[in-house]
């Protein structure tokens, strides 16, 4: 049976409100990403947004989306051949496809433990309102209608990063793409494969390490222009929540 804690959230900071991103997009472009990512949550889509869906939430869906974009909220993006939009460190800062998932089988497991305990004929014994006993049969619980619990479905685990992870040429060309090839990507990857190295338990477990990636060099570009200014560090930096709060 499933709890609240296996259905999935989309979080949004508290001081979402006053970040420099939000008041740089406007409140309209904030509507839609709150109910983007509700949707994209719901539907276990990891940040993606189709674009016909943008449409269907905000008629304005264009308009806004290219202003998350210049804000550093979304990305254009395509998946199994839609148009749509990505949340940027999603992966980060959001329940995973495969988190969910994961609590689902948890769910599954104690479910099958507990109708094998019935189909072996586990009883409670009960004392009714005349002090005797009684022994009552457990009845099933259902499953909550909205989140129909899928068995043997497959899906995706996640790894720890690669030993050998490595620029491409996929991820040069995302650089020349992105106009990102002023940074020393190089220098950033290698201070990227350290950090995750690092990093321990389940927070250290990613499905998508390129994208991972991408999300840490656009906090790079991002923090670059703020330590020309004699702003923080980028280990502090790249820490902080793309929705949180400014370091």
């Amino acid at each position: 049976m499933l709890g609240v804690s296996d259905i999935p959230w989309f979080m949004v900071d508290d001081k979402l409100h006053s970040h420099r991103k939000a008041v740089r997009a406007g409140v309209q472009a904030m509507g839609l990403w709150v109910l983007a990512g509700s949707w994209s949550a719901d539907h276990l889509q990891d940040g993606f947004i189709p674009d016909y869906m943008a449409a269907r939430i905000d008629p304005d869906s264009e308009l806004h989306a290219g202003e998350l974009v210049a804000a550093g909220f979304w990305s254009v993006a395509e998946k199994n051949g839609e148009q749509g939009w990505q949340f940027n460190g999603w992966d980060e800062f959001q329940p995973t496809r495969e988190a969910v998932e994961a609590k689902r089988e948890a769910a599954r497991e104690r479910m099958a433990r507990v109708r094998g305990n019935r189909k072996n004929g586990s009883q409670e014994v009960r004392a009714n309102s005349e002090g005797t006993s009684q022994e009552v049969r457990l009845t099933p619980a259902h499953p909550i209608p909205s989140q129909p619990i899928q068995e043997n479905a497959p899906r995706k685990r996640g790894t720890r990063i690669p030993e050998n992870f490595a620029i491409d040429d996929d991820m040069r060309k995302w650089l020349a793409d992105s106009n990102l090839t002023h940074l020393d990507a190089q220098a950033i990857t290698v201070e990227f494969v350290d950090y995750w190295v690092g990093v321990a338990g389940v927070k250290g477990v990613k499905l998508d390490w390129v994208a991972t990636w991408r999300n840490w060099i656009r906090r790079k570009a991002e923090e670059s222009p703020r330590q020309s200014r004699g702003g923080g560090g980028y280990d502090q930096w790249s820490r902080a929540l793309v929705v949180g709060r400014d370091v």
